[in-house]
């Protein structure tokens, strides 16, 4: 069931891999592909790549890491984590992250950045601000979002940055937070219905494979009832409704990629990429969403995938 999808770790290899499979035309769906600027850890970036489109590859946003995850106890936040003394990494220098930042953008390039904890969303928002006085909304990524501040949310809103949360962390991931962090950071952790509420276009992810369920159903559920495997909840009050989920995955998505014009929605003049499923999502419970099977996917009009068992 899927038509598109992002990678956001794209190393000079597997970005010519990508290219090559293009040329030849083996790839299977439409990506999206975030070529890595500064490895994680490193201190040499790579090359600003070339910008390049096909019917199957986009290349135009690069990527940055700015910290690490909340399970690991190395997202950068401004409190400690819980029974700890450790408040995570912050993997970037401020002025050589606006100096790389700058140097793709006057390429054309727009910038996606991992940022999870506070002090790391405080870096990339305060960075991407720096931007937007110099090359105006160029629709900058902030990938998870993990933990922003009402101000992070606010300047989000203000300077049209896209946030791309993944709803599945709370379910599959979400008792190491409540393990990792105190009630403040587990009320505000992961804010879609906030985010929503502020006119805030969201963008929904698994991030496969930092988690194993991949099934984009799965994560529209953790997006619905905050729920972990463990049967517990995380700030329930920031669920969303079915029709906000799917609006994520699809015109969100799109949306985050600069493609809203021509996929995201079925309408006259986009890509006819679509699926079929055996379910209304709309009619049934929540607590089943997940188990929605799909019949048949269709990619530029074509059918790719047809449900045998069906």
């Amino acid at each position: 069931g899927i038509t598109s999808a992002t990678d956001p770790a794209v190393h000079p290899e597997l970005l010519e891999a990508y290219l090559q499979l293009d040329q030849e035309k083996k790839l299977p769906i439409r990506f999206n592909l975030m070529p890595i600027i500064l490895p994680d850890g490193g201190l040499t970036p790579y090359p600003i790549p070339v910008k390049y489109f096909s019917d199957y590859i986009s290349v135009d946003t690069v990527k940055f890491f700015s910290d690490g995850g909340l399970s690991g106890k190395t997202a950068a936040l401004k409190r400690s984590y819980k029974n700890s003394t450790d408040c995570g990494v912050l993997r970037l220098e401020r002025n050589r992250f606006l100096e790389l930042c700058r140097a793709a953008q006057q390429k054309g390039f727009r910038i996606g950045t991992h940022a999870i904890g506070d002090v790391a969303i405080d870096l990339v928002v305060d960075t991407y601000k720096a931007l937007y006085a110099e090359f105006g909304n160029t629709r900058n990524r902030i990938e998870h979002f993990g933990l922003p501040s009402a101000k992070n949310i606010q300047d989000v809103a203000d300077f049209g940055f896209v946030p791309v949360p993944q709803p599945i962390f709370l379910e599959e991931l979400g008792e190491n937070f409540r393990n990792s962090l105190d009630d403040d950071y587990l009320g505000r952790c992961y804010p879609v219905k906030t985010l929503l509420d502020k006119g805030i276009p969201v963008a929904f992810s698994t991030d496969a494979p930092v988690v194993k369920n991949i099934n984009p159903w799965s994560c529209i559920k953790a997006a619905l009832t905050r729920g972990t495997n463990a049967g517990n909840t995380i700030a329930l009050d920031e669920s969303v409704t079915v029709q906000e989920a799917l609006y994520a995955y699809t015109m969100g998505s799109a949306y985050a990629e600069g493609k809203e014009n021509t996929k995201g929605s079925l309408e006259t003049g986009k890509l006819a990429d679509f699926i079929i499923v055996d379910k209304n999502p709309m009619e049934i419970s929540i607590r089943t969403i997940d188990s929605i099977q799909v019949e048949e996917t269709y990619l530029g009009g074509i059918c790719l995938y047809k449900n045998q068992q069906s």
